[in-house]
């Protein structure tokens, strides 16, 4: 029966660009969308190598990510879809999303993905200032992303999440607040809110290093993070995870709580990653490679298998990025661990310093705590290393 199947989250990756913005590390291909035809076959025969795999699952939600997908032609976005639904049982209410930009929108794709069964749309606005948007080499204005709302909600998108950017150079308290104001007036369920980060080898980061541009201070970077907090809790977006706001729970994004419960997905296409069946695997990087075919039986047996201490550490580490943070009680039934006891050297001085908290059985990160994640982690993963906690899954 379909309710005792196991659930499963399936990304796949889009990686044509038009071009990239100034900041973006990701694996996307400016000018090679001659190829996104055979880019799209090799996806649907990739899908095949799951069918017979994935008998015992069925699909929860699916993620198109780029890359922009919202630049290829749409009918390649609804076959790959048809492909999936084909070959893989889907749950009746999977949550099925696209990432588009503003650019590259139009009514007409936005009713052709909606008559495809896409659910929900993610839009990368990242900020409503035409300069802010100049400097992150997005190729919209702010004129089209008003547009672009418009016309998700006219094509009868009901689940929209916004992408907003802050610690931009040249970026002001007052722009960033401006920017998720003006969102909010529109019919949007969820918002995205990321700090911009630096990745060595952009072109951002390259005039950084010129003095062509000056980036933010940290202490004004953590003070956009928490007026942005404060305004869309007011706005009625409550925050679920460190960078992610829904206004009522099933605007959650469901496809990345997998990810930050640790269950199991598929990665298809040019680098996209899988884990699934305790074994972390990906596919090749180079859209040259993937596009000669893929062995799904190899990419699995040349993974890394999970160790307990990985689900240990990985259970620390997104469970606590998660508002409700790590439920003690499912920790220890799934792993045989008394995690307060486990890393009590960690956890209580953390305790003290007001930066994590234990209530209800749940052990979270205080507001505080959001600023130092990273070293909220460490400590608590470097507590369960002195342990040498080591079990058989």
């Amino acid at each position: 029966m379909n309710n005792m199947k196991k659930g499963l989250a399936v990304y796949v990756h889009i990686p044509y660009c038009a071009r990239k913005c100034q900041y973006c590390d990701f694996v996307s291909y400016e000018n090679m969308l001659d190829t996104c035809q055979l880019y799209g076959t090799r996806i649907c025969e990739e899908i095949a190598q799951y069918k017979t795999l994935l008998s015992d699952y069925e699909v929860q939600s699916v993620f198109f990510g780029g890359g922009t997908p919202s630049f290829v032609p749409e009918e390649m976005i609804g076959n790959i879809l048809h492909t999936l639904q084909c070959q893989i049982a889907f749950s009746k209410d999977a949550e099925i999303t696209l990432e588009c930009n503003p650019n590259s929108i139009t009514l007409q794709k936005l009713q052709a993905y909606y008559a495809f069964g896409i659910n929900r749309l993610s839009i990368g606005l990242q900020s409503l200032s035409d300069a802010e948007l100049s400097i992150l080499g997005r190729l919209h204005s702010s004129k089209q992303v008003l547009e672009s709302l418009q016309y998700a909600a006219e094509a009868g998108f009901s689940n929209i999440s916004v992408d907003l950017m802050f610690g931009i150079p040249g970026q002001t308290l007052t722009s960033l607040s401006n920017t998720i104001r003006s969102c909010a007036a529109f019919p949007i369920q969820h918002i995205s809110l990321y700090s911009l980060i630096l990745e060595e080898g952009t072109p951002l980061y390259q005039k950084v290093q010129q003095g062509i541009i000056t980036p933010v201070s940290e202490e004004i970077d953590r003070a956009m993070y928490h007026s942005a907090v404060h305004q869309l809790k007011k706005l009625g977006f409550a925050q679920y995870e460190v960078s992610n706001f829904a206004r009522e729970n099933q605007y959650r994004c469901r496809h990345n709580l997998t990810y930050w419960k640790l269950g199991e997905y598929i990665g298809l296409g040019c680098a996209a990653h899988s884990c699934f069946q305790n074994t972390r695997y990906c596919n090749p990087s180079s859209l040259t490679e993937y596009l000669k075919g893929t062995d799904r039986e190899q990419a699995m047996k040349s993974g890394q298998a999970l160790t307990y201490k990985d689900h240990l550490e990985e259970a620390v580490m997104l469970g606590l990025r998660l508002n409700e943070g790590i439920d003690l009680r499912d920790f220890q039934a799934k792993y045989s661990l008394n995690l307060l006891e486990a890393a009590a050297s960690a956890i209580v001085p953390l305790k003290q310093a007001g930066i994590i908290s234990i209530e209800d059985n749940r052990l979270f990160a205080t507001e505080k705590g959001f600023d130092l994640l990273n070293y909220i982690i460490l400590q608590i993963s470097a507590a369960l290393d002195e342990k040498k906690v080591e079990r058989n899954l």
